[in-house]
């Protein structure tokens, strides 16, 4: 039986896009597993390895510049 690795999914079709869109996965690289054909798997530290980035969580992004206050 294969090991169980992490995996992630990422845009198979736009190789400019470097954002992770699944994962990390558990998987053993044999069972049948299809994500689908708009992501490419890929061993999680190959993709980080890559470039590739994990999103930020979610409103943890840039909040931008700082407003002034109102008044």
């Amino acid at each position: 039986m294969a090991e169980t690795r992490a995996y992630v999914a990422v845009n198979a079709v736009d190789p400019a896009d470097m954002v992770i869109k699944l994962g990390p996965l558990l998987w053993d690289g044999e069972t049948e597993y299809d994500p689908g054909p708009q992501y490419q798997l890929l061993l999680e530290a190959d993709a980080l390895a890559q470039g590739y980035v994990y999103p930020p969580p979610e409103g943890g992004g840039d909040p931008g510049p700082e407003q002034p206050p109102e008044g």
